[in-house]
């Protein structure tokens, strides 16, 4: 028996994987008292940080409160691209209901906040991990329609070779006519 890997799926997933470390939204943000311009608060923020424990009450704070959810979407999709094509569906959805949950802040916003009696300046821009993870799942959903890698011939696939990154390719036993001609009878 023969094994068939699908290569492009696992690069995808690989790729999504890489970008969870990634930065993939940019805060900074200036605090003005009486005039005066505080330092920059920057912020980088991986997918990796916006799940973190520690961090709900940053999240909370600065209204971004429904964040972990597609980043939980699209690491589940990276994971499970690993093993199926499919985590190509989960992929997407986190990637399409990241810059939902955001696009009220994206751009430059000042608001007072009235707890400090402070004016702050705000600016949040996607970053390079965004762009990548848009790359991971186009390259994961490609390979749920054309599988590439090991024992993928063109022609017709059958579903299981479609929807399984490591599956046994089962040879036919030769048929008898088979054996005759390759035996020169």
């Amino acid at each position: 028996m023969k094994w068939r890997i699908n290569l492009l799926c696992i690069t995808g997933a690989l790729l999504g994987i890489i970008s969870f470390i990634l930065p993939w939204m940019s805060i900074l943000r200036y605090e003005i008292i009486e005039g005066e311009m505080l330092l920059p608060l920057p912020g980088e923020w991986s997918l990796l940080r916006v799940i973190e424990i520690h961090n709900v009450q940053d999240l909370l704070q600065t209204s971004f409160q429904f964040l972990p959810i597609p980043a939980i979407l699209f690491i589940f999709g990276s994971l499970l691209a690993l093993l199926t094509p499919l985590g190509c569906f989960p992929q997407a959805a986190g990637l399409i209901l990241f810059p939902i949950t955001i696009i009220d802040r994206i751009g430059r916003h000042q608001f007072y906040d009235p707890s400090s009696g402070y004016w702050i300046f705000e600016e949040v821009e996607l970053m390079i991990g965004f762009y990548f993870a848009l790359i991971a799942s186009a390259i994961t959903a490609i390979s749920l329609l054309r599988p590439i890698g090991i024992n993928y011939r063109r022609g017709p696939f059958d579903r299981k070779a479609r929807l399984l990154n490591f599956n046994r390719m089962i040879v036919p036993p030769p048929s008898q006519n088979d054996a005759k001609e390759l035996s020169g009878k």
